[in-house]
């Protein structure tokens, strides 16, 4: 029982019994290490806009079972009130929802690191969302708990939110994907709880294993969008702007880490074939994203240049990676 803050009015930490507390970043969440007499420990801050308190409940409630059928990620800590999260008003009146992780060991992958960014590491990474679909498959949600949303409930799907209005042309692509997705078949062996976010920021590797965290988006979708979204991440954060390179990138990249699915779940070339339609996806819940985040007077190249490229890809049909995904 090791929670003691004070907030200011925008969410962000004022004094904490003493303890040394550094804040971390966040895009959708803010996010803090704190060092407390029993080690190091991560401190979550969602907005109540962002996520209800039902949400993150089903969120840790998932968590949980994914730990306890074996699979390293960073648990929930309880606080001191003796629940998983405390949920407490800022001083502008704003609502946030606290959660504790434990802290994940071990370091960040980087792609310069050739010691650990190679082919078998990247299978090892496959076998790590093969088991996760494996046991979202026996998951059941807990009688009386709360569920996450399913994937057409997103509220990045909707566009016309955060998509300026004179935009129009680019949310009409926007929808053209979510209706194409909509037609898919849904199965047990195809559809279920996924991360959806499992790119090489949200995990940490130590001694060869991986702790993965950072489960905020978290939902019911199809299996094949975890894997299209590990993709799109590797490759815009390493190798985007360089076509043929990101290609054979992502190539090599694609097996390796269905080599290592394969040893704990089963997809099949069929499936594969749908991963453009999920890369698209992505380019327009990110493009969603980046206007509901960005300061539009002050953007900096890197930020108007994913804009662009997305934008670009939305108006005229085209995915960021573009290779015989059906041979994977």
């Amino acid at each position: 029982m090791w929670w003691g803050w004070a907030w200011g009015s925008n969410g962000r930490r004022k004094g904490v019994r003493g303890w040394p507390v550094t804040f971390v970043g966040g895009f959708e969440n803010l996010v803090y290490k704190l060092r407390d007499e029993h080690g190091e420990r991560i401190l979550r801050l969602t907005h109540q806009s962002d996520r209800t308190r039902e949400l993150v409940e089903a969120e840790l409630d998932w968590i949980e079972d994914l730990a306890n059928r074996g699979i390293c990620v960073a648990r929930p800590l309880v606080g001191r009130s003796g629940q998983l999260i405390e949920s407490l008003h800022a001083q502008n009146g704003d609502l946030y929802h606290a959660t504790a992780f434990t802290f994940a060991p071990g370091i960040r992958v980087e792609a310069s690191d050739p010691e650990l960014w190679n082919p078998t590491f990247f299978e090892r990474w496959g076998e790590v969302l093969g088991r996760m679909h494996a046991a979202s498959v026996e998951f059941k949600v807990p009688q009386g708990r709360p569920r996450r949303y399913a994937w057409n409930e997103d509220p990045m799907l909707n566009f016309e939110a955060y998509i300026p209005a004179g935009e129009g042309d680019v949310i009409e692509g926007c929808r053209g994907i979510v209706e194409a997705i909509s037609g898919l078949s849904r199965s047990a062996e195809t559809f279920g709880l996924i991360h959806a976010d499992l790119h090489q920021g949200n995990f940490f590797v130590d001694q060869g294993g991986m702790t993965i965290f950072d489960f905020d988006d978290c939902l019911y979708h199809w299996f094949v969008c975890d894997l299209a979204t590990v993709l799109y991440s590797v490759c815009w954060w390493n190798v985007e702007g360089d076509g043929p390179r990101q290609n054979a990138f992502a190539e090599t990249f694609g097996k390796a880490l269905l080599r290592g699915y394969r040893r704990h779940w089963e997809i099949s070339p069929e499936w594969l074939e749908h991963i453009p339609l999920f890369l698209s996806l992505r380019d327009a819940t990110i493009y969603a994203a980046l206007h509901k985040r960005l300061d539009f007077t002050q953007l900096k190249a890197p930020q108007k240049r994913a804009l662009d490229e997305r934008r670009a890809r939305l108006l005229g049909g085209g995915t960021p990676i573009s290779i015989d995904f059906a041979r994977l």
